[in-house]
Protein backbone atom coordinates (compact mmCIF):
# COMPACT_ATOMS: atom_id res chain seq x y z
CA UNK A 1 0.00 0.00 0.00
CA UNK A 2 1.47 3.40 -0.93
CA UNK A 3 1.50 6.41 1.41
CA UNK A 4 -1.65 8.02 -0.04
CA UNK A 5 -3.63 4.77 0.19
CA UNK A 6 -2.41 4.09 3.72
CA UNK A 7 -3.35 7.61 4.88
CA UNK A 8 -6.76 7.37 3.21
CA UNK A 9 -7.52 3.96 4.69
CA UNK A 10 -6.61 4.95 8.26
CA UNK A 11 -8.38 8.32 8.02
CA UNK A 12 -11.56 6.65 6.76
CA UNK A 13 -11.45 4.35 9.79
CA UNK A 14 -10.91 7.34 12.11
CA UNK A 15 -13.70 9.36 10.50
CA UNK A 16 -16.12 6.44 10.88
CA UNK A 17 -15.71 6.54 14.67
CA UNK A 18 -18.86 7.91 16.37
CA UNK A 19 -18.32 11.31 18.01
CA UNK A 20 -19.21 9.97 21.47
CA UNK A 21 -16.56 7.25 21.17
CA UNK A 22 -13.96 9.71 19.82
CA UNK A 23 -14.53 12.00 22.82
CA UNK A 24 -14.39 9.08 25.27
CA UNK A 25 -11.15 7.77 23.77
CA UNK A 26 -9.69 11.29 23.65
CA UNK A 27 -10.35 11.59 27.38
CA UNK A 28 -8.49 8.29 27.95
CA UNK A 29 -5.58 9.55 25.84
CA UNK A 30 -5.50 12.77 27.85
CA UNK A 31 -5.33 10.85 31.15
CA UNK A 32 -2.53 8.63 29.82
CA UNK A 33 -0.62 11.62 28.49
CA UNK A 34 -0.30 12.99 32.01
CA UNK A 35 1.48 9.73 32.96
CA UNK A 36 4.24 10.19 30.36
CA UNK A 37 7.47 10.96 32.27
CA UNK A 38 8.06 14.07 30.14
CA UNK A 39 4.70 15.52 31.18
CA UNK A 40 5.50 14.94 34.85
CA UNK A 41 8.94 16.52 34.59
CA UNK A 42 9.23 19.69 36.68
CA UNK A 43 11.51 21.10 33.98
CA UNK A 44 8.67 21.32 31.40
CA UNK A 45 7.00 24.74 31.53
CA UNK A 46 5.10 24.83 28.22
CA UNK A 47 3.15 22.43 26.01
CA UNK A 48 2.87 23.15 22.28
CA UNK A 49 -0.50 21.73 21.25
CA UNK A 50 -2.20 21.04 17.96
CA UNK A 51 -5.79 22.25 17.76
CA UNK A 52 -8.00 19.29 16.90
CA UNK A 53 -9.58 19.27 13.47
CA UNK A 54 -12.14 16.86 12.09
CA UNK A 55 -11.75 13.42 13.67
CA UNK A 56 -8.41 14.02 15.42
CA UNK A 57 -7.85 13.33 19.11
CA UNK A 58 -9.69 16.12 20.93
CA UNK A 59 -7.16 18.36 22.72
CA UNK A 60 -9.42 21.09 24.18
CA UNK A 61 -9.93 19.50 27.65
CA UNK A 62 -6.23 18.65 27.80
CA UNK A 63 -5.23 22.27 27.16
CA UNK A 64 -7.43 23.33 30.08
CA UNK A 65 -5.92 20.61 32.28
CA UNK A 66 -2.37 21.73 31.42
CA UNK A 67 -3.20 25.34 32.29
CA UNK A 68 -4.63 24.16 35.62
CA UNK A 69 -1.27 22.44 36.26
CA UNK A 70 0.49 25.78 35.69
CA UNK A 71 1.86 24.99 32.24
CA UNK A 72 1.89 27.56 29.45
CA UNK A 73 -0.10 26.49 26.38
CA UNK A 74 0.65 27.39 22.77
CA UNK A 75 -0.73 26.34 19.38
CA UNK A 76 0.35 26.79 15.76
CA UNK A 77 -0.69 29.19 13.07
CA UNK A 78 -0.08 28.09 9.48
CA UNK A 79 1.37 30.15 6.67
CA UNK A 80 -0.08 28.36 3.65
CA UNK A 81 2.22 29.92 1.01
CA UNK A 82 5.60 28.96 2.48
CA UNK A 83 4.00 26.04 4.41
CA UNK A 84 5.38 27.15 7.77
CA UNK A 85 4.16 26.82 11.35
CA UNK A 86 4.65 29.38 14.09
CA UNK A 87 3.45 28.80 17.67
CA UNK A 88 1.54 31.40 19.68
CA UNK A 89 0.33 31.49 23.26
CA UNK A 90 -3.25 30.41 23.83
CA UNK A 91 -4.68 31.64 27.11
CA UNK A 92 -8.08 30.97 28.66
CA UNK A 93 -10.54 31.91 27.26
CA UNK A 94 -9.13 30.70 23.98
CA UNK A 95 -9.21 33.20 21.13
CA UNK A 96 -9.11 30.88 18.10
CA UNK A 97 -10.01 31.73 14.51
CA UNK A 98 -10.17 29.61 11.33
CA UNK A 99 -6.84 29.40 9.48
CA UNK A 100 -6.05 28.73 5.81
CA UNK A 101 -7.18 25.08 6.00
CA UNK A 102 -10.23 25.75 8.18
CA UNK A 103 -8.31 24.58 11.27
CA UNK A 104 -8.70 26.81 14.32
CA UNK A 105 -5.55 28.67 15.29
CA UNK A 106 -4.51 31.52 17.60
CA UNK A 107 -5.89 34.95 16.68
CA UNK A 108 -3.68 37.50 14.93
CA UNK A 109 -3.05 39.41 18.18
CA UNK A 110 -1.74 36.33 20.06
CA UNK A 111 1.76 36.61 21.54
CA UNK A 112 4.48 34.43 19.99
CA UNK A 113 5.32 31.37 22.11
CA UNK A 114 8.62 31.60 23.95
CA UNK A 115 10.57 28.61 22.64
CA UNK A 116 13.44 29.33 25.04
CA UNK A 117 11.47 27.98 27.99
CA UNK A 118 11.45 24.17 28.40
CA UNK A 119 8.70 22.92 26.12
CA UNK A 120 7.35 19.73 24.66
CA UNK A 121 5.42 19.31 21.43
CA UNK A 122 2.21 17.32 20.95
CA UNK A 123 2.23 16.16 17.34
CA UNK A 124 -0.82 15.20 15.28
CA UNK A 125 -0.84 12.59 12.56
CA UNK A 126 -3.04 10.42 10.42
CA UNK A 127 -0.96 7.22 10.77
CA UNK A 128 1.72 6.15 13.29
CA UNK A 129 3.89 3.13 13.92
CA UNK A 130 5.46 2.04 17.22
CA UNK A 131 8.86 3.47 16.22
CA UNK A 132 7.34 6.97 16.13
CA UNK A 133 7.18 7.31 12.35
CA UNK A 134 4.09 9.18 11.26
CA UNK A 135 2.14 10.42 8.31
CA UNK A 136 0.57 13.83 8.67
CA UNK A 137 -1.80 15.23 6.10
CA UNK A 138 0.87 15.37 3.41
CA UNK A 139 1.97 19.01 3.63
CA UNK A 140 5.04 18.53 5.86
CA UNK A 141 4.35 21.43 8.23
CA UNK A 142 5.36 19.64 11.42
CA UNK A 143 8.38 17.88 9.91
CA UNK A 144 9.76 21.19 8.61
CA UNK A 145 9.11 22.94 11.94
CA UNK A 146 10.64 20.11 13.99
CA UNK A 147 13.73 20.20 11.75
CA UNK A 148 14.16 23.97 12.24
CA UNK A 149 12.60 26.05 15.05
CA UNK A 150 11.51 22.98 17.01
CA UNK A 151 14.77 21.06 16.62
CA UNK A 152 15.59 19.12 19.76
CA UNK A 153 12.27 19.64 21.52
CA UNK A 154 10.74 16.48 22.99
CA UNK A 155 7.77 15.17 20.99
CA UNK A 156 4.69 13.14 21.84
CA UNK A 157 2.24 11.89 19.21
CA UNK A 158 -1.42 11.55 20.17
CA UNK A 159 -3.42 8.92 18.28
CA UNK A 160 -6.23 6.45 18.54
CA UNK A 161 -5.14 2.81 18.61
CA UNK A 162 -6.88 2.41 15.22
CA UNK A 163 -4.26 4.77 13.71
CA UNK A 164 -1.37 2.41 14.50
CA UNK A 165 0.06 0.28 11.70
CA UNK A 166 3.04 -2.11 11.70
CA UNK A 167 5.23 0.21 9.62
CA UNK A 168 4.94 3.74 8.25
CA UNK A 169 7.07 4.44 5.15
CA UNK A 170 9.53 7.12 6.28
CA UNK A 171 12.08 9.26 4.46
CA UNK A 172 15.10 11.16 5.76
CA UNK A 173 12.92 14.30 5.94
CA UNK A 174 10.41 12.69 8.33
CA UNK A 175 10.90 13.40 12.03
CA UNK A 176 9.62 10.56 14.27
CA UNK A 177 7.97 11.32 17.62
CA UNK A 178 9.76 10.16 20.77
CA UNK A 179 6.61 9.02 22.56
CA UNK A 180 3.18 7.92 21.35
CA UNK A 181 0.05 7.91 23.50
CA UNK A 182 -3.12 6.03 22.56
CA UNK A 183 -6.20 5.19 24.61
CA UNK A 184 -4.58 1.83 25.49
CA UNK A 185 -0.89 2.51 26.01
CA UNK A 186 2.10 4.79 26.30
CA UNK A 187 4.81 3.84 23.81
CA UNK A 188 8.40 5.01 24.26
CA UNK A 189 9.24 4.96 20.55
CA UNK A 190 13.03 5.11 20.96
CA UNK A 191 12.90 1.77 22.78
CA UNK A 192 11.07 0.17 19.82
CA UNK A 193 13.92 0.51 17.31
Amino acid sequence: MDVAELRKSVLERRKAMPLSLRLELSESIGRRLLDVPLMRSPSIAQVLFFISHGSEVETGPLRRRCRALGLAVAAPRCEAGPKKLHFYGVDEPEALVPGPYGILEPAADARPADLWIPSLVLVPGSVFDRRGNRLGMGHGYYDRWLASEGRGLPTIGLAFESQLVPQVPATSLDIPVQWLVTENEIIHCASQT
